[in-house]
């Protein structure tokens, strides 16, 4: 975990995760358009199944090989970082309602803390940079350490002292089974608006918040391919979702279409729990641009994460 002034709390193993969720999907999404596949299924950690239908250009077939070899390569990284945002999202609401990567602890304790759709996004944005680059992982080192910099990342003696502003406020606890999470940012991006980072009061006071703009995936998209994205659950947590949508269990979720009311329904849950202070920051410092400078909450994590330089 790292303080930067510009972004908040990085967290940067959901960074890195969702930077490589963005380079298998495209891994696998270049693979079936080079086979002229319509119809994709995969799975990325959790055990929902994502599946993709796809349309080609109606003058696919007369175009050169290498038009096309250029086409896939910047159709698969676009559709890639719509997909591995989305399947970011799907993660913070499964697990909202119990879900549990190791199949052991409920992990809602750390659903949609302030600091992890900006993670997820900045390293959505990242991959698709690196995915340009001939070598992924020297590109992803470099990428990383350009950004936190124009981010103004901190030292850790820095990001320590933004803690202790947040604890009492944000969250209370330290183990974390035992925390008792106070803050908590829904922002996504499905809306259509940035994701804005909540920074901390009183730590680089003058600085403003870097927003970010979520991909979206424009059908026609490049070149003229359409793609939609559907997620077959199987996780138990659909039972409840699936109420929650009066949707019967043996229909997709279309995330444009599921996700706002997914969305609504959970942020009202927490507003009920903790009043409508717990899914704002601080305070605004320019409503009109939504420039809001407030806090993050512990990360979700199995064992207390250390701050770094």
């Amino acid at each position: 975990m790292v303080y930067t002034c510009k972004g908040g709390f990085i967290d940067i193993g959901h960074l890195r995760e969702a930077a490589d969720r963005t380079a298998y999907i495209q891994d696998l999404l270049s693979d079936n358009l080079h086979r002229k596949k319509t119809e994709i299924t995969f799975k990325v950690i959790e055990p929902s199944v994502y599946h993709v239908s796809l349309t080609y250009p109606p003058d696919w077939h007369c175009l050169e090989k290498k038009e096309k070899q250029a086409l896939i390569e910047q159709v698969s990284i676009k559709m890639a970082q719509s997909f591995a945002h989305t399947s970011l999202v799907w993660h913070e609401i499964l697990t909202w309602f119990g879900f549990s990567s190791l199949g052991i602890f409920p992990e809602r304790i750390s659903a949609f803390s302030p600091e992890d759709t900006y993670s997820d996004l900045l390293g959505v944005i990242l991959g698709g940079r690196a995915l340009q680059e001939p070598q992924y992982n020297r590109a992803m080192t470099l990428l990383l350490d350009k950004t936190l910099k124009e981010l103004e990342v901190q030292p850790a003696e820095t990001a320590r002292r933004a803690e202790q502003e947040i604890i009492g406020k944000w969250y209370r606890g330290g183990f974390y089974f035992f925390v008792d999470m106070k803050k908590r940012n829904f922002d996504t991006g499905f809306d259509g608006r940035p994701i804005i980072p909540w920074l901390v009061p009183d730590i680089c006071p003058d600085a403003q918040p870097h927003p970010l703009e979520a991909p979206t995936l424009n059908s026609p998209t490049i070149g003229g391919f359409q793609a939609h994205l559907k997620i077959y659950p199987v996780e138990v947590e659909r039972f409840k979702i699936y109420r929650i949508l009066n949707l019967d269990p043996s229909q997709p979720i279309e995330p444009e279409m599921h996700f706002p009311v997914l969305l609504m329904e959970i942020r009202q849950q927490e507003e009920l729990r903790s009043g409508s202070a717990a899914v704002e920051p601080d305070c605004c410092q320019d409503d009109a641009a939504a420039d809001c400078s407030g806090s993050v909450v512990w990360a979700g994590a199995f064992l207390p994460r250390k701050t770094i330089t």
